[in-house]
């Protein structure tokens, strides 16, 4: 008889459990699902070309570095997501332009030279 019991409280837990993790899925575009497959696949865009970006900060001399024209991270083009890590503050300046525009650029040079042809720019200090 006890056998029984348990046997039948488990089945009636697996039941519970099982109703708890089928609920309808909503499909509708307004609310799409993330998928766990797609979050985990590494991004397919590869790099093609070369970007330096210089900085402008208050007490801070000229600065520059070289990247990628794909942002991995979120695997997007670099020209669409550069502006959301740069500064905005007073003071504050970010260019962007093609290291294949400004040829021997010396992104380790402090002070960093200003860049040629500049694609786009960000801060107030611009």
């Amino acid at each position: 008889m006890r056998r029984i019991a348990v046997t039948s409280i488990v089945s009636a837990a697996a039941v519970v459990v099982a109703a708890c993790g089928s609920s309808p899925k909503d499909n509708s575009p307004a609310s799409p699902q993330p998928s766990a497959v797609s979050a985990a696949q590494p991004c397919s865009l590869r790099t093609e070309r070369t970007l330096l970006i210089w900085r402008k900060q208050p007490g801070q001399p000229d600065s520059a570095l070289r990247v990628g024209d794909i942002d991995a991270p979120h695997c997007a083009p670099t020209l669409q997501t550069w502006r959301d890590g740069e500064s905005k503050d007073a003071g504050h300046c970010s260019k962007i332009a093609w290291a294949d525009d400004n040829p021997g650029y010396n992104e380790n040079a402090h002070p960093a030279a200003p860049l040629n042809e500049v694609i786009a720019e960000v801060g107030p200090a611009c």
